[in-house]
Order: structure tokens, then C-alpha cells, then sequence
């Protein structure tokens, strides 16, 4: 059995015992915990039964996202809180500079909720890394597109994106008014390029249409 395992048997059964005798659930038992300054247990109980749970379908090392925008911070949460690396590219500094701001403040309004712990704050931005260049998405396992760039600018993008992944790193386009069909003839591979749309905020939704 591997440390991650054995460690997280140990917690379960710690848990068990303390709601036998206090009556409280796990939940509220980790919570306490979290308060006396034990998030480093909290942390990391909660992020590997959430693996446990999804049965670790998640394979993915790292992502790429073209667009710093809305759907970008909530689609970083919720790949970095699984120790997954997000890569984000987009045109200006500005952008990511707001990016990097809305998305810490965002955080910190769900640590005032107790959705989250200042630990679990650190596992986020660490995995999340953000730039100008477009060398930052190479060699990473999926892309996902929530640009808003009109036609010709998103061909000349994807002209160099495709000298930086493989062609078989699939890459999910969230754009309702670009036809998916027409643009992927204009890429070298027309088959990985597919129309994904997300359920707003993409961050709480389990759901992903294609």
C-alpha cells in the first residue's frame, strides 16, 4: 500500500473514532481541525478522497487554456485543486494581471465561506502559471480555447500552438459564434480540434457539453 493510501486509512479511522464519541460528522470534525491550525491533514484528506471519488480518471499531468477569461479561472480551479499544472496564454499582460487578481480574490471569498483553506489557496496558484508567450503551452496533454479573437487571428495562433503540442493533444474550442467544422479544415489536425461549451460557474458543474 502505497504512503498516500496508508496515511489516509490512518485519518479515516482517527475520523471514525471522533464521530463515535462527539457525534459530529467528518465534515465537521475536519473543520475543527482546519481551525486548530491542522490544514496540512485537512488538505490533504479532502483532495485525495475527491480523487478517490472521481476514481482517478484523471490522467492529465498538464493543460493549456488559450484566453484568460471567466471560464479560464474557474476551469484553473478545478484542474489545479487535483495537482494538475494549467498553463495560460493570452495576448496582453493587462489581461493576466486582472486574470491573476479575480482569481485570488475569488479564492479568498471561498475561504471566507469555508469552501476552502488557505492551504488548499497555496495547491492552486502553484499549479497555475500564466503568460504572453505561447511557448508556455508546450507538450501539455489538452488545450482548451475560451479566446474571443475573430477568425484570422485564431488561424495565426494555431498556426504556432501547433508546432508546440503533438498532433494527437486533443483541443476543446468554447466559442458559440465560430463554426467548428470550417475552422478545423484550416489546421493541420482536423480531427482533435472538437466544440466544447461549458455550464457557468465551470468550476461547481460537473457537465461538459460537445
Amino acid at each position: 500500500m502505497d504512503s498516500d493510501s496508508e496515511r489516509l486509512k490512518q485519518i479515516a479511522k482517527r475520523l471514525a473514532y471522533y464521530e463515535d464519541k462527539t457525534g459530529l460528522s467528518s465534515e465537521e470534525i475536519l473543520d475543527r481541525l482546519y481551525g486548530m491550525g491542522c490544514d496540512d491533514v485537512v488538505c490533504f484528506h479532502r483532495n485525495l478522497t475527491r480523487e478517490k471519488r472521481s476514481g482517478k480518471q484523471l490522467k492529465l499531468k498538464n493543460i493549456g487554456i488559450l484566453g484568460a477569461s471567466h471560464i479560464s479561472r474557474g476551469l484553473a480551479k478545478m484542474f489545479a485543486i487535483r495537482g494538475v499544472n494549467v498553463k495560460i496564454f493570452d495576448t496582453g499582460q493587462e489581461i493576466l494581471d486582472e486574470f491573476d487578481d479575480l482569481l485570488n480574490r475569488n479564492i479568498d471569498w471561498m475561504i471566507r465561506k469555508w469552501e476552502l483553506n488557505k492551504t488548499e489557496k497555496k495547491l492552486i496558484l502553484q499549479h497555475i502559471k500564466c503568460s504572453t508567450q505561447l511557448e508556455i503551452l508546450k507538450n501539455v496533454d489538452l488545450v482548451f480555447d475560451t479566446m474571443r479573437v475573430d477568425f484570422e487571428q485564431r488561424i495565426t495562433i494555431y498556426g504556432e500552438l501547433e508546432k508546440l503540442v503533438g498532433g494527437d493533444t486533443p483541443i476543446g474550442i468554447d466559442d458559440e459564434t465560430l463554426y467548428i467544422s470550417k475552422f478545423a479544415k484550416e489546421t493541420k489536425y482536423p480531427e482533435r480540434i472538437i466544440g466544447v461549451h461549458f455550464t457557468y460557474p465551470s468550476s461547481r458543474r460537473n457537465l461538459l457539453e460537445f
